[in-house]
């Protein structure tokens, strides 16, 4: 997780500075539109202002290099916290807390519980 500066909008994309160990400038990063915030926004100004600091964590660079970043990521501590220990293909195990459907894929809520070894998992 970084803490950058908001220095403006590309239509529904944030443009960010990070800032390096000394607080000055190290880098010109983005955060696209759909990784703004997991809130339904029509613009990310509803969010955010020119000169705010935010965190946002790294999701990789494109475009010649240039680094994208999430800001939504980082909306849900426990959550970033417990995708962060998990590996891919990690079986896990849980209580499935809620479902919701998004046009022809599936995400299940599934919430942390201890559970006896016999019971089933979701592969993620």
């Amino acid at each position: 997780m970084r803490t950058v500066k908001v220095t403006g909008f590309d239509g529904a994309d944030v443009l960010v500075e990070l800032m390096d160990a000394e607080g000055e400038k190290a880098e010109i990063g983005r955060i696209p539109g759909h990784e703004v915030s997991m809130r339904r926004v029509d613009h990310p100004s509803e969010l955010f202002e020119v000169g705010q600091e935010i965190d946002a964590e790294e999701i990789g660079h494109w475009r010649e290099g240039e680094l994208h970043l999430s800001a939504r990521a980082c909306e849900i501590p426990a959550l970033r916290s417990f995708l962060l220990a998990v590996e891919r293909g990690q079986v896990v195990t849980g209580t499935v807390a809620g479902a919701t459907t998004s046009g022809s894929s599936f995400t299940s809520m599934v919430s942390r519980t201890a559970s006896a070894p016999d019971s089933s998992g979701c592969r993620i």
